[in-house]
């Protein structure tokens, strides 16, 4: 556990107060930044959009040039959880692994049941490449035995919005890990849980 750790992310020049449009993301200006997860919190919580980071020829960058092909490092990878019949605090009480951040997006609904929420690992090292990353995405997945929906988040190259609502639930537990721990997990067949609809 470090609550010092320090890790980048490409971060969007303009907060959203509401979950942006198609418009918005198109027009998108995204700059490298160095975080301590106290400040990733707070940078969450004015709605600025994130992703990882990219070689490109243009610093900032722009939404187009967030491609797989430009991926260059990511100490973080997020789980997008859409639909899970239980809360997101509850279902964390049951990971094995917490999440170092997670945070409840626009679209949580809770009179409807219909939870929506973000679960952010922090690892002590970066992945550098597409396979990589997507292996430490698959043996985290795995390890928390999780079924999600949309792995959108599994691709590199894809943003996770923030959210400014003022009603957004923040878990924080500063927790990290260790990256090769997890690429030395093996995976094999097992029953996933029904915490997530398909």
């Amino acid at each position: 556990m470090k609550y010092d750790l320090c890790f980048q992310l490409s971060r969007t020049e303009s907060a959203y107060f509401q979950k942006p449009t198609s418009s918005d993301i198109k027009s998108m200006i995204f700059s490298k930044r160095k975080y301590t997860i106290d400040k990733f919190v707070e940078d969450i919580k004015e709605g600025y959009s994130f992703a990882y980071c990219f070689q490109t020829e243009n610093k900032p960058f722009k939404t187009y040039q967030k491609t797989n092909d430009n991926f260059d490092f990511t100490n973080v990878v997020v789980f997008d959880i859409d639909n899970s019949i239980i809360p997101m605090k509850e279902l964390i009480n049951t990971l094995p692994m917490k999440p170092t951040v997670a945070y409840t997006t626009p679209s949580n609904r809770e009179k409807t049941f219909e939870y929506r929420f973000r679960l952010v690992y922090c690892f002590d090292d970066s992945m550098t490449s597409i396979k990589e990353y997507q292996e430490v995405y698959d043996k985290l997945k795995y390890k928390l035995d999780l079924s999600i929906s949309d792995n959108c988040m599994r691709s590199p190259s894809q943003m996770f919005n923030g959210n400014a609502d003022l009603n957004v639930d923040v878990y924080v537990s500063y927790q990290t890990y260790d990256l090769d721990t997890i690429k030395r997990t093996k995976l094999i067949n097992q029953k996933k849980k029904t915490y997530i609809l398909m």
